[in-house]
């Protein structure tokens, strides 16, 4: 129970930022995503469990689905660290449909 409480409020302060930035003024929102998130990442990325770190990275991207430079983070993630082909294929697929005209998203 203390390690689950532990994890649950080291993650804390991270969806309290996600919360506030889906709450931020019309043309701040994307910008305060993009920080709470990528902080969000960061974490999961320190944790041993790398499902946990696919999961932000999941929200992450359907919060900004036309984010390239997310997209590439993610891809390089579950191509280097998850090594899931079927994942990996997937997530590609999903970041050339989301980003076409970006030229490094169709080179990975």
């Amino acid at each position: 129970h203390a390690k689950a409480a532990a994890a649950a409020a080291a993650r804390r302060p991270h969806e309290d930022a996600v919360a506030a930035a889906v709450a931020a003024p019309a043309g701040d929102v994307a910008a305060a995503l993009s920080k709470a998130y990528r902080a969000y990442i960061a974490l999961e990325m320190t944790s041993k469990d790398p499902s946990r770190a696919q999961c932000v990275f999941e929200r992450a991207v359907t919060s900004a689905p036309t984010d390239p430079a997310l997209w590439r983070r993610y891809t390089s993630y579950l191509d280097n660290t998850l090594k899931v082909r079927t994942l990996s294929v997937a997530a590609h697929a999903r970041a050339v449909r989301n980003c076409p005209t970006h030229g490094d998203t169709w080179a990975a």
